[in-house]
């Protein structure tokens, strides 16, 4: 059984299986940081990631998470 992936209509983000997820350069974009902190974030646990077909992605929840949080500066 494949997994089918797609876009949000309304914003754009894939989703995967129902789920709206981003991309590490979107998520850099949003707050301000670099891919590469991005990736630190998902090994340290500050993010969490899933990977459909071996891409990284990390799920919209997850960034308003962080966002809630304080973001960047948490």
């Amino acid at each position: 059984m494949s997994r089918v992936s797609s876009k949000c209509r309304a914003c754009g983000a894939h989703l995967t299986g129902g789920e709206p997820v981003l991309g590490p350069g979107r998520v850099a974009q949003l707050f301000g940081v670099s891919r590469r902190t991005i990736s630190d974030w998902v090994r340290s646990g500050k993010l969490i990631s899933i990977n459909p077909g071996g891409v990284a992605r990390i799920p919209a929840r997850e960034v308003e998470r962080l966002l809630a949080q304080g973001g960047a500066s948490s």
